[in-house]
């Protein structure tokens, strides 16, 4: 799979340090950490996203999240995947 730019978030000026995690939140928000704060930002793509979406990919197709796309995109990990091993294990 390739890595694709459709959509940026862009953090604070005030933010110290680097981004230091990344991860789905409930409802398919992303959720990004960054030193001692946790920054949430919106599932909804905008309409200019959403284009480029379709722009980039030729899929015609509306997705209404973020989460949606990279689903759609890249679909789910493989059953050996370390994330997945992982996750079971600590289940």
């Amino acid at each position: 799979a390739k890595w694709i730019l459709f959509s940026e978030i862009s953090m604070p000026d005030n933010v110290p340090l680097s981004i230091s995690g990344v991860s789905w939140g409930n409802e398919g928000s992303l959720i990004v950490a960054s030193g001692n704060q946790l920054r949430c930002y919106s599932k909804r793509l905008s309409d200019e996203s959403a284009n480029k979406v379709s722009q980039i990919t030729g899929i015609n197709k509306s997705f209404p999240t973020l989460f949606h796309v990279v689903d759609h995109l890249n679909g789910p990990l493989p059953h050996h995947h370390p994330t997945l091993l992982l996750q079971h294990i600590l289940w």
